[in-house]
Order: structure tokens, then C-alpha cells, then sequence
């Protein structure tokens, strides 16, 4: 089993997000296009828990196609940096 960091909640703003950990949860709902890469030249893995409903949409660094969060449903991000992108993995 792997450890994870779990930082502070965060709140979708000007449909961003800028996680400083492994995990966090999500407040709020909203429409997420962007998240920034803890750094830019490593890949990582983030795993988000939405406290409420939201979407997420390619039209930032989010490569795979949008999709509509489940409250309380962990999803998990990877980071590519050679892409500078994020690929979504929602689970079965």
C-alpha cells in the first residue's frame, strides 16, 4: 500500500485548481478545465474526492474528454509532463 499526502480542501476558482499534496477534497461544485502540476517536469499522480457534484472539460490541460464527478467517488489524475497534460482515470 501506498501513502498519500492529503492537503486542505479545495474550491474550483476561474476553473482551476492547484493542489499541493496527493489528495485533497474538492468543495463546491463547478466546471474544471485546469490543474496546475505540483511540478511541471515530473509525472504524479493526484487523487480528488468531490464533496459535491461538478464536471471537468478538456478545454485546459486536461486531456480526456469531460466527464461529470460523482459526490464522494475518488478520481484519480495523472500527470504526463510530456504532454504537459492530465489523464483522468474515474474507476470501474
Amino acid at each position: 500500500m501506498v501513502a498519500l499526502s492529503k492537503g486542505s480542501a479545495l474550491t474550483i476558482s476561474s476553473n482551476t485548481i492547484t493542489p499541493t499534496h496527493d489528495m485533497h477534497h474538492v468543495t463546491g461544485g463547478g466546471e474544471l478545465h485546469t490543474i496546475t502540476a505540483p511540478s511541471p517536469a515530473y509525472p504524479c499522480m493526484l487523487v480528488l474526492l468531490f464533496d459535491s457534484g461538478g464536471s471537468w472539460t478538456t478545454a485546459g490541460n486536461i486531456a480526456t474528454s469531460g466527464a461529470s464527478f460523482s459526490s464522494n467517488t475518488p478520481t484519480i489524475f495523472i500527470y504526463d509532463p510530456d504532454t504537459t497534460s492530465w489523464y483522468v482515470n474515474k474507476g470501474p
